[in-house]
C-alpha cells in the first residue's frame, strides 16, 4: 500500500491461494485455536489527520493475552526484499518507505483497537530493523521469524511446523485460548467504541462466516466449482471439434 493519497485495501483474497497464510491456517486449526481470517477493513487515522486509512488482520485469534486478542499478521516485507535487490537509490528508497508506512499503520491499529498484535515473517526481525531503520518491536508485541525452505517437507510444507506450533504454546501460556462466542463480542464491542457498527447482526454474520473453518469450506467449494467448469469448457470445445470434423 501506498505511502499517500487514496488507498486500496487489499481485497479477500483466496485463502488457499497463499502458502503462508494457508500454513498458518492449518496450524490454527490443528491447535484448536478459533480464528477469523481477514474480518473487515478496520479503520484507523495516521498521524493524527482527519484522512482514514484501514488495516485489514490477516488472522483475529482468540487467544487472549493481557486481556487483548491476538492478531496475526503474516507479511513477508516484499519491499524490503526488493530494496536489497534495487539498485536505483529513488526506487529503492520508495520500496522502504511503503514498508515503513505498512509498520506504522499496523502499530497505529494496535494502539487504537487494543490488540496483541504478533508478525510472523520470512524476513529476519534484524534486517526489518536495519533496513528501516526502526525498532518493530516499538510497533508490535511480538516478531516470529519462520525460514523459508527452498525444499518442502513430507507434507509440502515450506516452513518449520514444529517451530511455529512452539511459538503458539508459548504464546497460549502468556495468556489464554477462549470460545468464539468472546472473540465475537470483544470484535463487536471493539468497533462500537469507534462509532463503526451499523448493523450488529449483518457483522457478526460477516465474522462468523469468516471463522477459518469456514473459509476453508468455501474455498473447497469454489475449487469444485472450477473444476467442474473447467471440465464442462473441456466437454464443449470436444464436442465442437466433432462438429467441425463432421462438417
Amino acid at each position: 500500500m501506498g505511502a499517500g493519497g487514496s488507498e486500496k485495501v487489499k481485497e479477500n483474497h483466496s485463502l488457499l491461494n497463499s502458502h503462508f497464510e494457508k500454513f498458518i491456517r492449518d496450524a490454527l486449526i490443528s491447535e484448536g485455536i478459533p480464528a477469523i481470517y481477514e474480518p473487515i477493513p478496520f479503520p484507523i487515522h495516521m498521524d493524527g489527520k482527519e484522512n482514514t486509512r484501514a488495516y485489514l488482520p490477516d488472522f483475529v485469534t482468540s487467544i487472549f493475552v493481557k486481556g487483548k486478542p491476538v492478531v496475526l499478521e503474516v507479511h513477508a516485507f516484499v519491499e524490503i526484499g526488493i530494496a536489497l535487490r534495487e539498485k536505483d537509490e529513488h526506487k529503492k528508497g520508495s520500496n522502504l518507505k511503503k514498508a515503513a508506512y505498512f509498520v506504522e499503520k499496523i502499530g497505529e491499529f494496535r494502539k487504537s483497537y487494543g490488540t496483541y498484535l504478533v508478525i510472523i515473517s520470512s524476513m529476519p526481525e534484524s534486517t526489518v530493523n536495519k533496513m528501516l531503520g526502526l525498532k518493530i518491536r516499538d510497533f508490535v508485541d511480538e516478531y516470529w521469524f519462520l525460514e523459508y525452505s527452498r525444499d518442502p517437507d513430507g507434507d509440502g510444507n515450506h516452513y518449520k511446523l514444529k517451530n511455529l506450533l512452539n511459538q503458539f504454546e508459548e504464546l497460549k501460556e502468556k495468556g489464554e485460548v477462549k470460545n468464539k462466542d468472546t472473540l465475537l463480542k470483544t470484535l463487536l464491542e471493539k468497533l462500537k467504541e469507534k462509532g463503526i457498527v451499523k448493523n450488529e447482526e449483518e457483522l457478526l454474520n460477516i465474522f462468523d462466516s469468516k471463522f477459518i473453518e469456514n473459509v476453508e469450506e468455501v474455498e473447497d467449494r469454489k475449487k469444485k466449482a472450477a473444476l467442474r467448469m473447467a471440465c464442462r469448457d473441456s466437454e464443449r470445445r470436444y464436442a465442437f471439434k466433432v462438429v467441425r470434423r463432421k462438417g
